[in-house]
C-alpha cells in the first residue's frame, strides 16, 4: 500500500461522522504514523477544530505504547506555552473502544518542509531557536522531555516562524522506513536526530540535555538544508555520536552554540533550553588607539619616532539580530478621537495605556476534596460559574454531564486557566476541558462587562460566526437568532481595545440578523485576537447609537452604568476569533 493510500483510508468505525463520546466529530483523517492515526474533527457544540489522536487497535493492547500515550496526555494538559500544541482531554470512546486524545488543531506546514526548499537564513534561525527552545523549556520546568525534537514535529502555521509549534510528546510516529522510529523503555524518537544517551551511551540517563541534542541537529538542518549525517547502521549512528559532529558548513555564527548542544556528554553541554534560547554571538572587543599624554620631559621613544600605546576600552555590544520592530496598526475600522467629559459619545477616548496589575488565582486546595455524591451537572456548572480566577477571567460551561465538562474561557493570562485545571481537578477527580481564548489587556473591559451582566445560557441570544479565523483583508460572516425579540446589537472588541458598532454591516429579517464585515488587521506579528458580542435588550441602549469606534476602557463602564441605572434587561453572547498574519 502507497503511503497515498495509507493516508486516505479509514479504519472501521472510524469515517468522517464518527462521534467520540458525544463530544467531537471526526472529519478527516490527515496523519498516519506507526503507532496511531490523526485526524482533523470539531467539537460538537462550539464548532471548533480539534486534532484528535487515536492508537491503532492493536497497538491499543500494547502495553508500552499505551503507556506513553497516557503519559502523553497527563504530563501535557496542564502545559501552556505558545509553542507548544495545547492538548485537552484523554478519553476512551465506549462505542469504539479505543484510546484517543483531543488537542489543539494546527493547520500549518512541518519545517521539515520548508527545510526542503532551501537553507533558512540567520535571522530565520534565531527566530526558531528562541521559539522553540523558550516552549521546551516550560516542558522540562514541568519534568516531560519530549525525546522526540524533529523537523517533522515542528509545525508553522501560515509558514511563520515566529509561531512554531512543536507537537507530538510520543505517539504519532511516521511510518516510513527512512524515518524510522523506535520505542521502548528508554528511546522513542528518530535515529537522525537522537541524542547518544537516547541509544544508551554515556550512562543512558534521557534528561533535557537530550531535547537540547536534538535542538542542535534541527538548527544545525535549519541552516543548512539538510540534515547533519547521523544516520546509518546501527553501529554508525553510535559512532557518530562520540564526537561532534561536522559543522563546517553551517553560518560561523551559530556554530559556538551548536558545539555546545552537541557534546556527546550530557554534562558538557549547555546547562538547558533557557539558556539555549538566550543564547546570543559573544561580541567582538574593540580596540581604539590613544596617544599617551606626555608629561613633563617624558617621551617614549621608539626606533624610528615616538612609539603609540594602545590600550583595550569596552566592548562593544552586538544587537540582537533577533529584534524587530512592531508593525503600527492600519485600522481599516479607524478609531475615534479622544473627548472631554460631557461631549457626545462618538469622541470616546482611545484605551489607557495603562498596565492591568497583575492577580494572583486562587491556589488550589492541598488535599482532594470531593463533593457529595453522586455529582449533578448543576454542581459542576455552578463551580465553573463561581470560580474566581483574576480581573480579566471569565469561564463559560458549553457542555456538562456528572463526569465531562467543557468550558469555553476567556482571559489575559495563560496561568489562570492553569491555576483552574488544578482546583478543578482536585475539586472533583477529573479535569475540565477549556477551550482557552487568550484576549489582550485592551479586550479586558469587555470581559469584565460580561461577567457583570453575565450569562444565561438558556436566555442567551444564540451567535454564530462562520470562521474560527480569517486572513488579512477576509470577510467575516455571522448570525444572531433567538434573541426573542429584543432589540439586538452586535459589536466588535478588536485586539487594540476599540469597540465597533456592526450595525451598517447588519441585516434583519425574521427573527434572525446576519453581518458580514472586513474586521481590522491588529497590531503586533501574530495572530490578532478579536471578540463579537452579541447584545439582545428590551431597550435600546442609548451608548450603542452610533458607528463611531469606541474605546473598550471608557465605553463597557458606561453601559454597564446604563444597563443598572435605566433597569434595561440584557442577555448577551459572545465569540472569539482570529486575524491570521
Amino acid at each position: 500500500m502507497t503511503e497515498r493510500e495509507d493516508r486516505t483510508m479509514f479504519r472501521p468505525g472510524v469515517r468522517p461522522g464518527t462521534r467520540l463520546n458525544g463530544i467531537y466529530e471526526i472529519e478527516q483523517l490527515i496523519a498516519v504514523g506507526g503507532m496511531g492515526e490523526v485526524y482533523k474533527g470539531r467539537v460538537i457544540q462550539t464548532g471548533d477544530p480539534i486534532a484528535i489522536k487515536m492508537l491503532r487497535p492493536d497497538m491499543a493492547q500494547n502495553e508500552a505504547a499505551l503507556m506513553l500515550f497516557r503519559k502523553e496526555a497527563a504530563a501535557l494538559h496542564n502545559l501552556y506555552h505558545e509553542a507548544i500544541v495545547r492538548y485537552y482531554v484523554f478519553s476512551v470512546d465506549p462505542d469504539l473502544g479505543s484510546p484517543y486524545l483531543a488537542m489543539e488543531y494546527v493547520d500549518g506546514q512541518p519545517l521539515s518542509e520548508m527545510i526542503k526548499q532551501g537553507p533558512l537564513g540567520y535571522d530565520e534561525v534565531r527566530v526558531l531557536q528562541h521559539r522553540l527552545a523558550s516552549g521546551l523549556q516550560a516542558a522540562h520546568e514541568l519534568g516531560i522531555v519530549h525525546r522526540d525534537v524533529s523537523p517533522d514535529n515542528v509545525i508553522l502555521p501560515a509558514g511563520d516562524l515566529s509561531r512554531a509549534k512543536i507537537i507530538d510528546f510520543g505517539i504519532a510516529r511516521n511510518s516510513r522506513i527512512a524515518e524510522a522510529t523506535v520505542i521502548g523503555s528508554g528511546f522513542a524518537g528518530k535515529f537522525g536526530y537522537v541524542s547518544p544517551e537516547q541509544l544508551g551511551m554515556y550512562g543512558g540517563n534521557v534528561t533535557p540535555r537530550s531535547d537540547i541534542y536534538s535542538l542542535g541537529l534541527v538548527i544545525a538542518e535549519a541552516l543548512t538544508g539538510r540534515p547533519l549525517d547521523m544516520g546509518g547502521s546501527q553501529v554508525d549512528v553510535i559512532e557518530k555520536r562520540r564526537r561532534v559532529p561536522d559543522l563546517s558548513a553551517v553560518d560561523v555564527r551559530m556554530r559556538p552554540l551548536l558545539e555546545q548542544m552537541l557534546q556527546p556528554q550530557p554534562e558538557e553541554r549547555i546547562a538547558t533550553m533557557a539558556d539555549v534560547a538566550a543564547w546570543q554571538l559573544p561580541p567582538k572587543p574593540v580596540r581604539r588607539t590613544f596617544v599617551p599624554l606626555l608629561i613633563g620631559s617624558l617621551v617614549v621613544v621608539a626606533v624610528a619616532g615616538i612609539a603609540v600605546l594602545t590600550f583595550p576600552t569596552g566592548i562593544l555590544r552586538v544587537p540582537d539580530p533577533m529584534g524587530s520592530p512592531v508593525p503600527k496598526n492600519d485600522p481599516t475600522l479607524s478609531p475615534a478621537p479622544p473627548r472631554n467629559p460631557g461631549q457626545d459619545i462618538s469622541r470616546l477616548p482611545q484605551p489607557s495605556d495603562t498596565t492591568l496589575a497583575p492577580h494572583t488565582p486562587p491556589q488550589p486546595p492541598d488535599t482532594l476534596t470531593r463533593p457529595p455524591n453522586p455529582l449533578t451537572p448543576d454542581q459542576l456548572a455552578r463551580y465553573v460559574h463561581d470560580y474566581e480566577g483574576g480581573d480579566c477571567f471569565l469561564l463559560l460551561p458549553t457542555s456538562v454531564s456528572n463526569s465531562q465538562v467543557i468550558v469555553e474561557g476567556f482571559g489575559s493570562s495563560a496561568a489562570a486557566f492553569g491555576a483552574f485545571d488544578e482546583a478543578f481537578r482536585r475539586a472533583y477527580g477529573f479535569e475540565a476541558q477549556v477551550n482557552v481564548r487568550l484576549v489582550t489587556d485592551a479586550q479586558c473591559p469587555a470581559i469584565r462587562f460580561i461577567r457583570t451582566v453575565g450569562v444565561n445560557p438558556a436566555s442567551a441570544p444564540k451567535l454564530l460566526l462562520k470562521s474560527f479565523k480569517v486572513g488579512p483583508g477576509e470577510p467575516l460572516s455571522g448570525s444572531i437568532e433567538a434573541y426573542g425579540g429584543q432589540h439586538v446589537d452586535a459589536l466588535l472588541v478588536s485586539d487594540d481595545g476599540y469597540v465597533h458598532s456592526l450595525d451598517k454591516y447588519t441585516s434583519r429579517e425574521q427573527g434572525s440578523a446576519k453581518f458580514n464585515f472586513r474586521p481590522n488587521v491588529g497590531g503586533g506579528q501574530g495572530p490578532s485576537p478579536q471578540l463579537v458580542l452579541a447584545l439582545a435588550s428590551s431597550n435600546p441602549l442609548a451608548l450603542l447609537r452610533t458607528d463611531k469606534p469606541m474605546a473598550a476602557d471608557a465605553l463597557f463602564p458606561l453601559l454597564s452604568d446604563e444597563v443598572q441605572s435605566h433597569q434595561v434587561s440584557v442577555d448577551l453572547a459572545v465569540k472569539y476569533f482570529r486575524i491570521e498574519k
